[in-house]
């Protein structure tokens, strides 16, 4: 076959699903049909073969230079027009730069934001504290709360305020009309 032209080799026919092919799994020759070759049995995966640049992910899309790739161990990499955009790791997903934004993937509380403009910063962003609560955190401290205003009782307000001599979060009130009487309701926030 070595001395053989492409032009006089015999033409390759497409197998039908039932023709069985030799197939080495795991040092073991089994025939096999082209159908059960597609389908996977309990316990098998499919292992990738990782390829590490971003212009040339793994996983490709239209032109081949966006997709996912794995640069390393336990990080997945999100690759858009040739250029890392996004990861995955075990702690957050991420945009590539230094200062950009995450989603880290640990429990939210009113001082420990999930969602961080910049991820060089996480105990600065958007936290949760309760059903229908969210918090502006900045340094490790709510300094602003949100929370559903069908949850109200009369003159409470929907925001929550940090108040540096109390040390804790405030509910801002609903007070009486300002002085003008012009029609405008004071916002006031409760002495502790």
């Amino acid at each position: 076959m070595a001395d053989t032209k492409i032009s006089a080799l015999p033409a390759v026919a497409t197998p039908a699903p039932t023709d069985e092919i030799p197939v080495n799994q795991g040092g073991t020759t089994r025939k096999m049909t082209r159908a059960q070759m597609h389908a996977l049995e309990v316990g098998e995966n499919i292992v990738i073969p990782t390829e590490d640049a971003p212009t040339d992910p793994t996983i490709r899309f239209g032109d081949g230079d966006s997709g996912f790739y794995q640069p390393s161990d336990d990080e997945i990499r999100l690759a858009l027009a040739g250029v890392f955009a996004f990861a995955w790791l075990a702690t957050m997903f991420a945009g590539q730069d230094a200062a950009g934004p995450a989603l880290l993937n640990e429990a939210a509380s009113a001082t420990n934001p999930t969602l961080v403009p910049n991820k060089a910063d996480p105990d600065t962003g958007l936290a949760w504290s309760a059903a229908d609560f969210l918090h502006l955190v900045a340094g490790g401290l709510a300094a602003l709360g949100a929370e559903d205003p069908g949850d109200l009782a009369a003159g409470e307000t929907s925001l929550w305020l940090f108040d540096f001599d109390a040390g804790s979060m405030v509910q801002v009130e609903v007070g009486a009309n300002d002085s003008a009487e012009s029609g405008y309701r004071v916002l006031q926030v409760p002495n502790i």
